[in-house]
């Protein structure tokens, strides 16, 4: 991603705001330029006034054009916002949705908290800072020709001058740009670690609480705050070093004004009205040229963001097949070898499961049961050796969005559900019409009012009516009628399913076979 591409996905689709954004803001630079000069104006009418009602004439004239730049400024303000906050939003939805498509491990080395900040802070600041330079560039260029252009005209001297500043910037600032990208990148970097230490404080209070984790989390608290206090006051000496020769540009250029102004307006060359013109121009000048090397500055600032943004956009994304089926008759696993961070789980596995059944996963923790079962789904599709076929199909010529979206149901172990699955997939709790298990309706109802989080996640994956369905331990929160309930449900249904069960329970008789891990 460059700046350029963002300002071609997500500003220019908007465009109609844009140009009305910067049209506006060149109409309110032309505009204060002009009262800028008529102030000069009005100087040197006051020194050769005869009538007063001119003053009165000036007043009201220079009052209306000062009306119409504040209307003017409120709506580019308005064409700003509408612009900035649906471009931001394109470009944050953007950055979500490929995070969401990269593959599961990638996702997990990145800590969540820092990740929200960097999705939603990030993306906001590069559309922002792109807005501001094209409008500013502009309208500074602006500022920068028709006051160079009275300089040139009353004071060539000063135009020489302003030429002389304008090297010294570009100097100075190929000087400082390396340390200023270095040090804009750190200081980002640890405010966002200090955000995501800070995060943590409040995130699973309730583990928290019962692991008496809230020392060793204030340790690293500290500790992220001794990194970006010590981080700030470098970043403060680099940026203050870069001030320090703007502080300095100052003095000489007030100096200058006095001393050239001064003397052409003792000589008679110029008018005082137009020595106080010819000295808010030479301002004007310098600003500009000022602004266009301070740039420099804020664009290090905003590549260190670009980067953080490419370090996940630089993930390809999952790579999906393109096989779209139309159900499942048949899970095969052939010579399986996986690996989860330094533990061996899987090695030459071969298993191979059928509808109208369902397996039980039994084994001791750490064996590899829930990796199995992300396995089967796709989430691991570089991560193995070997083959997962279903309907003897590689699982990675398939479409397994399609696959998980419609084809299969999974119920984690600490299940999460979002509002709007909850009411997709339990709105259609009439299927159960149509069975013989009257308790499992009322226990499902009875649930849906004010039940548990587990029971929930597990009326969702029934009433999807997918062929594969994976339990991860699904009884570990039901009392034992619900739990009746349940698997004498799961017989009723298997005709037409692959059911596969993880428990630490003795669920054998009610299984068609025990997989051993």
């Amino acid at each position: 991603m460059t700046f350029r591409k963002i300002f071609r996905l997500y500003i220019v689709p908007m465009k109609g705001n844009f140009i009305l954004y910067l049209g506006i803001g060149m109409f309110t630079t032309i505009l204060g330029l002009f009262v800028t000069y008529l102030s000069g104006r009005f100087i040197d009418l006051l020194i050769g006034l005869l009538d007063f009602s001119i003053i009165i004439k000036f007043a009201v004239f220079v009052a209306l054009l000062r009306l119409i730049n504040l209307l003017a400024s409120y709506l580019e303000q308005r064409a700003y916002m509408s612009l900035q906050i649906r471009s931001g939003f394109a470009f944050n939805k953007d950055l979500i949705e490929h995070f969401q498509e990269i593959p599961f491990l990638n996702t997990l080395l990145f800590d969540k908290a820092s990740l929200v900040q960097r999705l939603n802070n990030d993306s906001n600041s590069l559309i922002i800072f792109i807005l501001s330079v094209i409008r500013n560039s502009l309208c500074q260029l602006l500022i920068l020709l028709g006051s160079l252009f009275f300089i040139l005209i009353k004071a060539p001297y000063l135009a020489c001058l302003s030429l002389i500043l304008s090297l010294a910037y570009v100097g100075v600032y190929r000087l400082m740009r390396e340390r200023l990208f270095r040090s804009s990148k750190e200081m980002v970097d640890a405010q966002t670690d200090f955000f995501a230490a800070s995060y943590r404080q409040l995130d699973h209070l309730k583990t928290i609480k019962i692991q008496a984790l809230a020392t060793t989390l204030k340790r690293h608290l500290f500790r992220s705050f001794d990194i970006l206090y010590k981080t700030s006051f470098e970043n403060l000496k680099v940026n203050y070093s870069y001030g320090a020769f703007d502080v300095g540009l100052g003095i000489f250029i007030e100096a200058s004004i006095f001393v050239i102004g001064g003397f052409l307006v003792f000589k008679k060359r110029l008018s005082v009205g137009e020595f106080t013109i010819l000295s808010s121009f030479f301002y004007n000048i310098i600003e500009s040229i000022k602004y266009f090397f301070n740039i420099g500055s804020e664009s290090q600032a905003a590549k260190a963001m670009l980067n953080r943004v490419n370090e996940i956009l630089d993930i390809k994304r999952e790579n999906f097949g393109k096989i779209k089926l139309d159900n499942i008759e048949k899970v095969e696993i052939k010579n399986l070898t996986f690996s989860f961070g330094e533990n061996n789980l899987f090695k030459n596995f071969s298993y191979s499961f059928t509808k109208g059944n369902i397996y039980f996963l039994r084994g001791i923790n750490g064996r590899g049961k829930s990796s199995l079962f992300n396995l089967i789904v796709g989430l691991y599709p570089e991560a193995y050796d070997g083959e997962i076929l279903f309907n003897d199909i590689n699982i990675k010529e398939l479409d397994t969005f399609y696959l998980r979206k419609n084809l299969i149901a999974f119920t984690e172990q600490d299940p999460i559900l979002l509002d709007d699955e909850v009411f997709e997939n339990t709105k259609n709790v009439n299927i159960f019409k149509n069975t013989n298990s009257s308790e499992l309706k009322s226990f499902l109802k009875d649930e849906i009012s004010g039940g548990e989080n587990q029971r929930l996640a597990i009326l969702s994956a029934l009433c999807k009516n997918a062929d594969l369905l994976l339990f991860d331990e699904p009884t570990s929160n039901l009392d034992e009628k619900s739990k009746q309930i349940f698997l004498e449900y799961l017989q009723e249904i298997k005709k037409d399913k692959i059911i596969l069960l993880i428990s630490h329970e003795n669920l054998e008789n009610f299984v068609y076979e025990l997989v051993a891990l």
